[in-house]
């Protein structure tokens, strides 16, 4: 008997051991658990805390005062977000870029970050080179920190663009033609037509540069006159759709190539940007196109759309494509265009904003040409009240007729005349810098 209650003794005793065991270890599971769901809720908060320090920083930004020195400097944003429904309360440093603050901004605003901003959710530096902006944020949540770098073209009209034309060569204004806002030259005996107040000299002139021209990888094709795109690839279009709905996700860029935007003569096409994410969109032929493109009953967000298009004009097909027809053509967004050409070409290429039988084309955002063309706009409605940048430093561009353009123009020359009208007031957005700002390139995350 005495044995028994022994055994079951010794039993006892090993079963509570193991429950012991098995209950340390679950609580320790469960501890760790814990303390990995309580790090990435830390991590998760501060990442978002440092993406909100980009988004204040753009903000600010689109704000503040132009800056003539911008390019030598760095500006420090930091403090605590605000609780909902209250107001932001950064502080502004302002530092000169040198030393570690041009050498190494990360070590930098570390070092900025455990002093001057110790104990603040969001630290945040920006700074321009040439039209690159340039965005390092770090969020704190507790312990924990991310850090969080943007990169976009930074394109402020006071401290990069400040006319309303830019042009290297001739500048001639006649007839009614108006031009509202500075313009700039590096010569005044290059301008006619224009009162002396408002002419600015530069007489190095100022390097415009081209940004980068995307190439998309694609070539097999993902589907055929598809109506609706939902992801990334290379969709193939043989006839006349009349309306496509491109559907994006949250913080995410789609990159999408068309092979032809196949037009009706009477009955234009529309494609639509649906959901909150871009999209890089690359037309293998936009000689003539008829509809629309992120365009509505208002104008669609020109943050979301990002078109490429490499035009090529050989010896052999001059005749046959050496005109970009943008006079039925509307579009809320960038337009590049590539000029990929021949150089014993018969004619320079051309593109149009249409002829006084058409409505004209029109632009809410920015168009680039990189190559020589003539661009005209002969008569039409071209740019009516819609914000328009051309960015075409090495073409020639004409204006007659009654085209209106709120924007500006940068070009190699310019001849405008008849009732044209360019100004850097512009009236549909209340905001221009909002428009070129951020929202008129594909910008790059990184962490």
């Amino acid at each position: 008997m005495k044995r028994k209650k022994g055994i079951i003794l010794g039993i006892t005793l090993m079963m509570f051991l193991v429950i012991a065991i098995l209950g340390t270890s679950i609580m320790a599971i469960v501890m760790g658990k814990a303390r990995q769901a309580n790090d990435l809720e830390k991590r998760t908060q501060a990442y978002f805390f440092a993406r909100s320090g980009v988004e204040i920083a753009i903000q600010y930004l689109i704000d503040k005062p132009s800056e003539n020195d911008s390019q030598n400097k760095i500006w420090i944003l930091h403090g605590n977000l605000p609780a909902p429904g209250a107001n932001s309360n950064f502080s502004i440093s302002e530092k000169t870029r040198e030393g570690e603050w041009y050498s190494n901004v990360r070590n930098a605003l570390e070092e900025f970050r455990n002093n001057e901003g110790k104990g603040e959710e969001v630290v945040t530096a920006m700074w321009q080179e040439v039209e690159k902006l340039n965005i390092l944020s770090l969020g704190t949540a507790s312990d924990v920190t991310r850090v969080v770098s943007y990169m976009g073209r930074y394109t402020i009209p006071d401290t990069v663009f400040p006319f309303a034309l830019y042009a290297t060569g001739d500048i001639n204004v006649k007839g009614s033609s108006e031009i509202i806002g500075k313009i700039g030259t590096t010569d005044i005996d290059n301008v006619s037509g224009i009162a002396e107040e408002n002419i600015v000299v530069v007489e190095e002139g100022i390097n415009y540069e081209y940004p980068e021209f995307k190439k998309c990888t694609f070539s097999s094709p993902n589907a055929t006159n598809a109506t609706e795109i939902k992801g990334d690839g290379y969709y193939i279009y043989d006839k006349f759709i009349e309306s496509i709905k491109i559907t994006t996700e949250l913080d995410k860029v789609m990159t999408v190539r068309i092979n032809t935007l196949v037009s009706d003569k009477k009955n234009p096409f529309n494609i639509v940007i649906d959901g909150p994410g871009k999209v890089e969109l690359y037309i293998d032929n936009l000689s003539s196109p008829n509809g629309s493109i992120n365009w509505g009953n208002t104008e669609g967000d020109p943050g979301k759309l990002s078109i490429y298009y490499r035009h090529t004009v050989t010896k052999e097909n001059e005749k046959a494509v050496g005109t970009i027809d943008l006079s039925a053509f509307k579009m809320s967004g960038t337009l590049f265009i590539y000029g990929e050409h021949d150089l014993d070409l018969k004619n320079t290429p051309e593109i149009t904003f249409g002829t006084s039988d058409k409505s004209g084309f029109k632009l809410n955002g920015l168009m680039i040409v990189e190559g020589a063309y003539d661009i005209t706009a002969n008569g039409g409605l071209h740019g009516d009240n819609v914000a328009t940048l051309i960015y075409a430093p090495d073409s020639d561009v004409v204006l007659v007729g009654n085209p209106k353009f709120y924007g500006g123009i940068v070009a190699k020359t310019f001849d405008s005349g008849g009732n044209t009208l360019l100004s850097r007031i512009i009236d549909s957005a209340e905001n221009p810098i909002d428009i070129i700002i951020d929202k008129m390139s594909s910008e790059l995350w990184g962490e």
